[in-house]
């Protein structure tokens, strides 16, 4: 069994103070991003990329070096993320601690796999790469922020400045809206495929399309 380096909360106000941070950018009652809207608090925030993964890019160890691009491009001191599905207290009563940590942007590339991937009571399956469905992200600055959702297997990148995000150095491979919903979602079982191609096709017509690797 794992020795746990408590990278979760077990108090509530901990908890909701790193909640709240990241409510500030996301809407975390919202239900699953859909084509025609994404569930963002910020005003000032757009959506500036995506990317489709195999299990969960949250959760990836790759994403760690996304998320320090970003830190030092915004200047961020922390990172917050939390899990948003199953619900927190759901995963705080079979699990023993609040699913969510805020991190120092110095030595994030290492430690945001490490926080991912540690078991909450020693068992490796209690990690939140197995437990996590649905996670947000959020740094400091409050100018950017990253979701993920298992269910549609992809995850989005939002920033209020978007011209400065530049992830082209990262082992992530992120793509434009309108090609992340067509090439690597996977639509819930109350919307067929060639439904949620018409959507994005209808909603997408005139963005333009990222290079793709």
């Amino acid at each position: 069994m794992k020795q746990s380096r408590n990278f979760f909360p077990r108090s509530r106000s901990v908890f909701d103070r790193i909640e709240g941070d990241v409510a500030r950018f996301w809407d975390l009652s919202a239900g699953q991003p859909s084509p025609t809207g994404f569930p963002l608090n910020s005003a000032r925030a757009t959506v500036v990329a995506g990317s489709g993964f195999q299990q969960f890019f949250m959760v990836e160890r790759d994403f760690g070096p996304v998320v320090a691009a970003l830190a030092r491009q915004f200047g961020d001191e922390t990172v917050s993320a939390v899990v948003v599905r199953p619900s927190p207290e759901t995963l705080r009563a079979e699990l023993g601690a609040y699913p969510g940590f805020c991190l120092p942007s110095v030595g994030i590339e290492t430690s945001w796999g490490e926080a991912v991937r540690e078991p909450f009571s020693g068992e490796e399956i209690d990690a939140l790469v197995y437990q996590a469905d649905t996670m947000a992200a959020v740094g400091s600055s409050g100018a950017w922020g990253a979701w993920s959702d298992r269910s549609w297997s992809i995850g989005w990148i939002a920033a209020s400045r978007p011209e400065r995000v530049d992830l082209s150095g990262t082992d992530v491979d992120f793509y434009s809206v309108p090609e992340t919903f067509e090439y690597f979602a996977r639509p819930p079982n109350s919307l067929t495929r060639e439904e949620l191609q018409r959507t994005v096709h209808r909603e997408f017509a005139d963005m333009p399309t990222l290079h793709r690797p």
